[in-house]
């Protein structure tokens, strides 16, 4: 990697490209997979969507975002956050998911933490680990909006148990997962052998190598550091599904508050899942088009430009990170944070 790859303008161009190209394909592939499979043309329906709503649903997306750092103050310890406030951390968070554009690997939470040290002088391993434990927080907090909507899912037939059946497997990975949380040495335990097993990998095992190093040093938070953590987790939440409402708005479509909760909740999961899977394998649009359809009251066409939908929604957030990006430039390009982030390229730490 050379150190053009990591300049302002590269970066920025880069995320403006993928932006854009990410674009054209959602729309053209979602399209084409609607027509495809029902014989509907949901063009029209796009044609038609509300910009201002659009534009109202983006902006509550990045603000769901921007509240991680929030969430993460909460959780790291005060020795190190003083000086910290919530939204500047969370745009840090938020501007750092850029990298994973530009180099190989889970970058974005390096770029991020490495940020945050160059910045207040938080050490890497701390804020990685806070970083970590807050997002397995999250994934519990997920799992609890997924299972408020369960009684509401009523299909019937093969549907209907693909989505139950689908929607118990998620939440019981996210309330394991909050069970994790609580219970720090489990993670301690977790990143012991995690990064055993990369330290097999060779090449492929740098980046992972850090993120099981990071849950290895999480230490026993208090229960009233994890509750405030649970309490930024659901509002969190809560704005993601202001931004599925608001893009129902949009799509003028009518959707029943159930199936937006079980569609961010479900979805959530499915992205952790689908970790693990090659390219995801579109668990996140199962997830989504499953829940609209199970408990939100919609037809399978309308639910799948719903998740076309939101594919753009996060494109166009992915955009505005870019804008974020720019603003933190210095602390991103300086040379502490370059390194770090060339140590986590995989082949580096080999």
């Amino acid at each position: 990697m050379s150190d053009a790859t990591l300049s302002r303008s590269a970066i920025v161009r880069r995320v403006l490209g993928v932006t854009a190209t990410g674009l054209v394909l959602a729309l053209a592939i979602g399209v084409g997979v609607i027509r495809f499979t029902t014989d509907v043309d949901p063009w029209p329906i796009f044609a038609a969507i509300r910009p201002g709503w659009l534009a109202v649903s983006v902006g509550l997306f990045v603000f769901a975002n921007v509240l991680v750092g929030h969430r993460f103050l909460a959780l790291a310890p005060r020795e190190y956050t003083g000086e910290m406030k919530g939204f500047p951390v969370g745009t840090l968070f938020f501007a750092g998911s850029v990298f994973s554009l530009v180099l190989p690997g889970p970058v974005g939470e390096v770029a991020a933490v490495a940020a945050l040290r160059q910045r207040y002088g938080i050490p890497m391993s701390v804020a990685f680990a806070a970083s970590i434990h807050a997002r397995f927080v999250g994934l519990a907090s997920a799992a609890l909006m997924a299972l408020v909507a369960f009684p509401f899912v009523s299909v019937e037939g093969t549907v209907g148990q693909v989505v139950a059946g689908g929607g118990v497997v998620l939440v019981l990975i996210g309330v394991g997962l909050g069970a994790v949380s609580m219970r720090p040495g489990w993670m301690v335990k977790l990143g012991s052998g995690l990064t055993e097993a990369t330290d097999r990998m060779g090449r492929l095992g740098g980046s992972l190598r850090v993120f099981g190093e990071a849950l290895a040093s999480v230490g026993q938070a208090p229960w009233t550091a994890w509750l405030q953590v649970f309490g930024w987790s659901l509002c969190i939440q809560v704005f993601q599904v202001a931004a599925m409402a608001t893009l129902c708005l949009a799509l003028n479509l009518q959707a029943h508050v159930a199936g937006l909760l079980m569609a961010q909740g479900t979805g959530s999961l499915a992205l952790v899942v689908g970790m693990f899977l090659p390219g995801g394998l579109g668990t996140f649009e199962v997830a989504v088009i499953g829940s609209m359809v199970g408990a939100g009251g919609v037809s399978v066409v309308d639910a799948g430009t719903f998740v076309v939908a939101m594919r753009v929604v996060h494109l166009l957030g992915l955009a505005v990170s870019g804008v974020m990006f720019a603003a933190w430039a210095n602390v991103f390009l300086s040379s502490s944070v370059v390194g770090e982030l060339k140590g986590a390229e995989p082949g580096e730490n080999a």
